[in-house]
């Protein structure tokens, strides 16, 4: 299983980006405004993951997307608790 965060800077396109991941049936999390976190059992890197959302060059502004393996923080339980569930998922 790997994991993502998604930051993008063009907040006026977020709605259609979760639309994009919501078509696309990626698992995923609002981090904050202009971040999720992304989470698939078969995508590995970064690149796999916006090939497979499709995003075409420029489509969301710039953007970015990071693969990660452990995390550490301060956040609202509910980001916990979806990192603990898409865990125990995939």
């Amino acid at each position: 299983m790997a994991m993502f965060l998604l930051s993008f800077v063009e907040h006026d396109r977020a709605e259609k980006l979760e639309e994009r991941l919501k078509e696309k049936a990626v698992l995923y999390k609002e981090v904050s405004k202009g971040c999720f976190a992304l989470s698939s059992s078969t995508l590995v890197a970064p690149k796999d993951m916006c090939e497979a959302l499709g995003v075409r060059d420029g489509e969301f502004g710039q953007l970015l997307i990071v693969r990660f393996d452990s995390y550490w923080g301060f956040h609202d339980t509910s980001l916990w608790d979806w990192f603990k569930g898409v865990r125990e998922v995939l």
